[in-house]
């Protein structure tokens, strides 16, 4: 039986929630012996010989134990996740999204109304609500270490990674996102950016329009 879209959104911020719990246990095991010695040779010889290092230690650590308090809330309770502050309506629109799916491919899930990341469902928006299209490449000395296709949306950024993809597969990605989201415009220019603000803007005007609507 496939899961529902809730489910897949939910699965995804636990396993990203069990990764960062296991880093911070990994920063906890590294460096909590480390910022136990810096403080036994603080209290023995001083704070000055030692402060360096016992401020560098101690901060790894607390930031470790920081990790895993806050993963270990997600792991338990996954609608308390910032994925789904930031979107209160996620959960309904990845089960709308597959219940009702016309497209997947490697990147894509598509819906006549939404459009996801197929490797991260949380990266999802109506389709209405994409505005811009691009891609983006980050480079190293010279040598390409970043390239993915973004999508920006009324709140937030959709990334697809196209480092080793052709271009005539970029190109038919980039085709199929412009044909499903009817206000996305292609490129990063100066009037792409000033376009994309505008329409935030007048999506943020919409939804507080939204709220301040009574209900009859």
């Amino acid at each position: 039986m496939d899961k529902k879209g809730s489910e897949l959104v939910l699965e995804k911020i636990r396993k990203s929630a069990h990764n960062g719990m296991v880093a911070g246990i990994v920063l906890a095991v590294l460096f909590g012996p480390v910022s136990l010695f810096g403080i036994f040779m603080t209290i023995r010889d001083g704070f000055e010989d030692y402060s360096v290092m016992f401020i560098f230690f101690a901060a790894i650590l607390a930031l470790g134990i920081v990790l895993i308090v806050i993963n270990k809330k997600k792991v338990n309770d996954p609608t308390q996740s910032g994925v789904i502050k930031r979107n209160p309506n996620i959960l309904e629109m990845a089960d709308e999204l597959i219940d009702n799916k016309v497209y997947e491919d490697q990147f894509l899930i598509l819906s006549p109304r939404i459009i996801a990341n197929a490797l991260d469902i949380t990266q999802i928006s109506y389709t209405d609500e994409v505005f811009l299209v691009y891609v983006y490449i980050h480079r190293t000395n010279g040598v390409v270490d970043t390239k993915q296709l973004k999508l920006e949306t009324a709140h937030g950024m959709m990334g697809f990674n196209i480092i080793r993809k052709k271009d005539e597969e970029v190109d038919f990605l980039m085709r199929n996102v412009l044909a499903h989201c009817r206000y996305a415009r292609a490129g990063y220019t100066k009037e792409s950016l000033a376009y994309l603000n505008q329409m935030r803007e007048l999506w943020k005007k919409d939804q507080a329009a939204k709220t301040n609507t009574p209900n009859i």
